[in-house]
């Protein structure tokens, strides 16, 4: 349900409907997403979901040491590259880890 409210949300600015039916759309979409999300909390323990989401802020702070962290010609010393890179992998890793288990 959730997904489905985002998607006619971001669907009823791509399609420019009027007034009404715009107002119409984004009410929907947000009872929508405001169930989905209900049905989540409701189904799962607290604990879970709070192991989600650490585990998803770990996957993207592993993803940016990885792919985003500045290279040497930057403002660090040599061989800082490679240590973030390599704590980027294991950030991943141990996000990857939680979002799925």
């Amino acid at each position: 349900m959730f997904f489905i409210g985002v998607s006619m949300f971001l669907l009823s600015f791509r399609l420019a409907l009027s007034s009404s039916a715009m107002t119409l759309s984004l009410i929907i979409s947000i009872l929508l997403i405001s169930s989905g999300i209900y049905l989540i909390f409701i189904s799962l323990p607290w604990y879970v979901i709070l192991r989600k989401f650490v585990g998803l802020i770990i996957f993207i702070f592993g993803y940016f040491m990885v792919f985003i962290y500045p290279g040497e010609s930057d403002y660090q010393p040599p061989g800082y590259t490679m240590l973030g890179v390599i704590g980027g992998i294991l950030f991943l890793i141990i996000g990857i880890y939680l979002l799925i288990f």
